[in-house]
């Protein structure tokens, strides 16, 4: 969108703690004493370092009062400190982007390009914050990102920006007849980047999350079978072991508790190694560019969720074939089960 649709509509939007502005500048030319490289450069407000939370390993982001003084300043990845300043501290240096010189106040780490609204090599400031022109269009390379005080003014925030998009006055714009935008989180980006949707309708949530589910549902069952067949032979081979048992009176419930018991315990501690092997693997490959500079961490919520889920299907796949050899008279399972 443009500069002026976010500074004349959407700035001062109720439950608004800030207002992250920036636009994103690809393959940018940028020099440090004479030397050239090429560098991914996003111009931001001061507002873009409250709103992300960054690793700074020097200095720190700039401020409302260097933006607002038209100082030209800019915060660098650790990857640019190191072409640029080698072993010295980059705080203070300047360096020419877009052929104006910026001063350096801030290092932080790499960041993934797969994190679009974070990713660059330079941030700079916008000094003058943005021309005369941008100040009053509409459409244009900006995006921004609002935070919210709280979890509770979201809907507030919603509401407010779909008015300020119906108050658009388009009266001073030649060639534009209506003006649409969306205020979007993660999953409705998502959505729509997914999934064919005009601006001006919701975004097809509900759908993507119906696929995700069939989808999820599908790779699923199909194990599952397979965890059928490898359990039912399982369970025949220790037949002689059910025909004893049942011989000294164990009941069908007991047996079938046993093997559930023993196919949880098993699943169990199959997760638990897939969990350390996973955070072996990330320990392995943070701090590398295998991922672009990914910075690998396990979500734990989403971890006991999918063990939740595994063990479901692996009661259910359990249940059968431990119930089938259970039901054995005594005598057949003694014989290696049912032939």
């Amino acid at each position: 969108v443009g500069y002026g649709f976010l500074d004349k509509y959407v700035r001062g939007t109720n439950g608004v703690e800030a207002m992250a502005i920036f636009a994103f500048f690809p393959a940018q030319i940028s020099y440090i004493n004479g030397k050239k490289d090429f560098s991914v450069v996003k111009q931001t407000n001061a507002e873009y370092w409250e709103v992300f939370d960054f690793d700074f390993v020097e200095g720190d982001g700039f401020t409302k009062d260097e933006v607002n003084n038209a100082s030209n300043v800019a915060v660098i990845n650790e990857s640019k400190k190191e072409s640029f300043f080698q072993d010295k501290s980059a705080i203070g240096q300047t360096i020419t982007v877009q052929h104006k010189t910026y001063r350096v106040v801030g290092v932080v780490k790499n960041t993934s390009p797969l994190r679009q609204a974070t990713y660059a090599d330079i941030w700079i400031s916008m000094t003058p914050p943005v021309n005369v022109v941008q100040k009053k269009d509409l459409t244009g390379n900006f995006s921004a990102v609002l935070l919210a005080k709280s979890r509770a003014d979201i809907p507030l925030i919603r509401e407010e920006f779909q008015s300020a998009v119906k108050r658009v006055d388009l009266s001073g714009y030649k060639g534009i007849n209506s003006f649409s935008v969306n205020l979007n989180n993660t999953v409705e980006q998502l959505a729509r980047l997914y999934i064919n949707a005009k601006v001006e309708e919701p975004a097809p949530v509900n759908k993507l999350l119906s696929y995700i589910t069939l989808i999820t549902v599908l790779f699923v069952i199909l194990p599952t079978v397979n965890l059928i067949s490898i359990n039912t032979n399982r369970i025949m081979e220790r037949a002689s072991e059910i025909g004893v048992r049942k011989a000294f009176g164990a009941s069908s419930w007991t047996l079938t508790l046993q093997f559930l018991i023993e196919n949880t315990i098993l699943t169990t501690l199959g997760a638990i190694l897939a969990l350390l092997v996973t955070r072996f693997i990330f320990w392995l490959m943070n701090g590398t560019y295998l991922l672009f500079s990914a910075d690998l961490e396990i979500n734990y919520r989403v971890f006991f969720s999918g063990l939740v889920i595994t063990l479901i299907f692996s009661l259910i796949s359990g249940v059968y074939p431990a119930w089938r050899m259970s039901g054995l008279p005594p005598a057949l399972a003694l014989k290696g089960g049912a032939k």
